[in-house]
């Protein structure tokens, strides 16, 4: 894909944060990907953790595009560090398989006041999640942010048999 004479490819433009790197198979180099530092598509890369990006080169700090982690380069060696960014507004993505449901707790598929409680307590746990781990992310700051309202995303399908 590249030329083997080179160590790191820092990949942009995508949403899923992979920051630390990767090696590619039967090639001399890593892959890292920093990703967006804010959810952008509501995509499922984009629910895990996001960070900050600072690039330090011999000892000269530089800012980079405020993705994802601090690379430290010397030689041809190179380290990465992540960086958890705690001002992100958090994001909590989850999928509902309601045959599944139907089978595993008894929702009863007919009733759709039923199915409409089931989905409002799963955003609602969703929410009281995002939360959490905001307040987490945040516990040892001595000023920490305000709480942000979270973004939720509930994916929710329902198979059905085709008959012809």
């Amino acid at each position: 894909m590249f030329d083997d004479c080179i160590d790191l490819i820092v990949w942009g433009h995508e949403h899923d944060c992979r920051i630390l790197p990767e090696p590619v198979t039967d090639k001399p180099y890593f892959i890292t990907q920093p990703g967006s530092t804010v959810a952008t598509s509501l995509a499922d890369g984009e629910s895990l953790t996001k960070f900050a990006t600072f690039s330090l080169f011999t000892m000269r700090l530089t800012i980079l595009y405020r993705h994802c982690a601090l690379l430290e380069v010397q030689g041809k060696n190179f380290e990465i560090t992540p960086i958890v960014l705690r001002t992100v507004r958090p994001f909590k993505l989850a999928e509902v398989i309601l045959t599944q449901v139907a089978e595993d707790e008894g929702l009863d598929l007919t009733d759709r006041i039923e199915i409409n409680k089931y989905l409002k307590d799963r955003i609602n746990e969703l929410i009281v999640q995002a939360n959490e781990e905001f307040a987490e992310r945040n516990a040892d700051t001595e000023d920490p942010p305000a709480p942000m309202l979270p973004l939720v995303r509930l994916k929710v399908s329902q198979p059905i048999a085709i008959t012809r």
